[in-house]
């Protein structure tokens, strides 16, 4: 788990029912709190005066250029000074991203773990698998906690460094999985629900943010066979754009964008 995993109970007490009212609706609602908490710090943390001028001075920059295309040397000229303003604008904003970084991996920890997979549902098929290197063979066993019905053989053959499992659940529980593997056993949840539930995941390596704070259950250990267990729950796709099915990070990226540029002009944000 992440240093500030501690703060989970906090912002699922905060967030928690925004996020299971609705996919979309919920992640809407998060990201405009995050937008709204970014642009207030950046607000607080730039001189605003100087980067309102920096602006007009680029935009000035910019149409002067347009009127000096056939004049390659003054275009440079232009292209230099242009340069200069933006790392000075960049500068300025530099402070501000120092004091939102850590709230916003954890607010993003957060997240993916409450808008990537829905939990199962009471009597659905799942299947999970469990994945090795591909060096490994033999056979591995999964032992399941009671109220999971195991529709596949509890021993699996180890093909191309993976074996799965078919389970169900007929009543709504977190449950316990467990692989044994020459002697070694690794767990897992699964988790059966008709609420909108954080799902973790299970992996072997952390990821630098993860560090900060973790979306997933504590890693396997790293001396292990087993590399990574997925357990095929329903995907969360909270935005859906011209047929597209988006998973939360996209539509948090579209969101934000669209969100960051009206909040910029209703607050005369420079």
């Amino acid at each position: 788990m992440g240093i500030f995993n501690f703060l989970d109970t906090v912002l699922n007490f905060l967030l928690g029912p925004i996020a299971r009212i609705d996919a979309f609706l919920g992640l809407a609602i998060i990201t405009l709190i995050i937008s709204l908490i970014i642009i207030f710090i950046y607000k607080a943390a730039t001189n605003q005066e100087r980067m309102k001028e920096l602006r007009e001075k680029l935009k000035k920059f910019q149409e002067d250029m347009k009127k000096s295309k056939k004049n390659p040397e003054k275009m440079m000229a232009k292209q230099k000074e242009m340069m200069e303003i933006n790392m000075e604008m960049m500068k300025h904003s530099f402070k501000s991203t120092l004091y939102t970084f850590i709230p916003v991996i954890i607010l993003f920890g957060w997240m993916a773990s409450n808008f990537s997979f829905y939990p199962a549902l009471p009597g659905e098929e799942i299947t999970t698998t469990v994945f090795l290197d591909k060096s490994i063979t033999g056979n591995i066993q999964l032992l399941v906690s009671d109220g999971v019905e195991l529709l596949s053989e509890s021993n699996q053959t180890i093909a191309d460094g993976k074996a799965s499992w078919k389970i169900k659940a007929d009543k709504e529980g977190t449950y316990n999985l467990v692989y044994e593997l020459n002697s070694e056993y690794v767990q897992n949840e699964f988790v059966v629900s008709k609420e909108k539930l954080q799902v973790h995941g299970t992996k072997k390596k952390k990821m630098l943010f993860d560090f900060i704070y973790s979306s997933s259950k504590d890693p396997i250990p790293a001396n292990s066979l087993v590399r990574e267990i997925k357990t095929d729950y329903r995907a969360i796709h909270p935005l859906g754009v011209i047929g597209l099915n988006l998973s939360w990070i996209w539509s948090y990226i579209i969101l934000s964008i669209i969100f960051s540029m009206v909040l910029r002009k209703m607050l005369k944000v420079y």
